[in-house]
């Protein structure tokens, strides 16, 4: 499982420099933590690593709610939304089998 944040109006602002980059804060009412994320190509996606999603998780799990920060983007996740919604996702059966996305066909 991967999550993305995505600018819909601007690009995020490369991380010193790096246009393959940025700098995402993940702030609750008792710390902030910075992680560099990689970003995609254009500029206005990024994908959250493995550690900052494992702390994101852990963070929206402690706190009602835990505040996103990129440069001049900043949004808040509210936690009983949140996990409604991380539930559904999880609950939600694949549309896509694995065995389903590789076919041999022999004539």
């Amino acid at each position: 499982m991967y999550a993305y944040i995505n600018a819909k109006q601007y690009r995020f602002i490369p991380h010193e420099g790096d246009s393959s980059q940025t700098l995402l804060t993940v702030q609750t009412n008792h710390a902030a933590k910075n992680f560099v994320i990689p970003l995609l190509e254009g500029g206005q996606r990024a994908r959250l690593t493995e550690e900052c999603f494992d702390h994101l998780l852990h963070s929206i799990e402690m706190n009602s709610s835990v505040t996103l920060h990129s440069d001049y983007f900043s949004e808040t996740l509210h936690s009983e939304s949140f996990k409604k919604y991380y539930r559904d996702l999880l609950d939600r059966p694949r549309r896509f089998l694995p065995e389903q996305l590789i076919t041999f066909e022999f004539y």
